[in-house]
């Protein structure tokens, strides 16, 4: 089920906090997050922010990659 439906449902009262996160596959809590998210920025609000960030366990590009050949 998309973020959209089950937001709309709990919305509109069709669905309970726990119902919706339970189709979404996420607790209660991290549901009442999204939804705060969601309120505040749409669905760019949901994206994972971690995605964007560079690694601080990313090998540095002076190591370098060694040729096996």
């Amino acid at each position: 089920m998309r973020w959209e439906e089950a937001y709309e449902g709990w919305r509109c009262k069709r669905l309970t906090q726990e119902e919706a996160a339970s189709l979404l596959g996420l607790c209660a809590r991290s549901f009442r997050r999204h939804i705060d998210r969601y309120e505040e920025d749409g669905l760019d609000g949901l994206v994972d922010k971690r995605l964007s960030q560079v690694s601080c366990r990313k090998a540095s590009i002076a190591y370098g990659y060694k040729k096996t050949r």
